[in-house]
């Protein structure tokens, strides 16, 4: 079922001012570049960091932070960081250039996802084993040899387990330690848009394992889209 790919990376809550003290004027999710204490995000806002979590990266070409954000009197806002994910960050590839190379066709569902900054922005679930460091591959391919119409950018999520897919015991049900996570990337497409337009839709196409009925997962696999709009400024 095709879903609404989310357009923002902002949920604004408005507040209203109390009694004097500092209350956020928006709390949410924001995606962009972190450069010290700077944070700049695809929206073009400017955020110093004043508080955040352990572990919080000096710099980050490409971070999504969570938290509540305040207005500064000179300008720009001041964040208190709840939460952050560096995602992977990588350009979309172009299949017309890849040689026909396999890139994997293990099942890679878009839980959320969200287009900014040039960037598809995308929280896949995948399986893995649980105590494995097996790395898996994602990757974001334009399908620019399809024979359709040129009015919308297709891509297609691919993902490579090496070998750490879904298996099924004896019983047909997920085999132990078969674990459904989620992982975070974001793929630059901005490239594949055609110079002479400022806005064009994107489809993006991944795939995930379908249900027994009874809340088990089957090897058997269904295409899912998620559609957007891509935009120069």
């Amino acid at each position: 079922m095709k879903k609404l790919l989310i357009l923002t990376l902002l949920s604004i809550i408005m507040t209203s001012c109390n009694m004097g003290k500092d209350v956020p004027v928006f709390s949410g999710r924001l995606t962009g570049a972190l450069s010290g204490t700077l944070f700049t995000s695809d929206e073009g806002l400017d955020v110093n960091i004043k508080s955040a979590p352990e572990g919080f990266p000096e710099s980050s070409e490409r971070i999504m932070i969570s938290g509540s954000y305040y207005r500064r009197k000179s300008g720009g806002f001041d964040a208190d960081v709840k939460d952050f994910i560096e995602p992977l960050c990588k350009d979309a590839i172009s299949r017309a250039l890849s040689g026909g190379k396999d890139f994997g066709s293990d099942a890679a569902n878009i839980e959320r996802g969200w287009i900014s900054g040039g960037y598809a922005n995308l929280y896949v679930q995948v399986i893995f084993r649980e105590g494995s460091e097996t790395k898996h591959l994602l990757n974001l391919v334009y399908e620019d040899t399809l024979e359709e119409p040129a009015d919308t950018l297709r891509f297609t999520l691919h993902h490579d387990a090496f070998g750490e897919a879904l298996a099924l015991d004896d019983e047909g049900k997920p085999q132990e330690g078969c674990i459904a996570g989620i992982a975070a990337a974001s793929f630059n497409i901005l490239k594949f848009m055609p110079e002479s337009v400022d806005e064009i839709p994107v489809k993006i196409t991944g795939s995930w394992y379908r249900n027994d009925g009874n809340g088990n997962l089957t090897l058997e696999t269904y295409p899912s889209s998620r559609t957007g709009i891509l935009r120069r400024h």
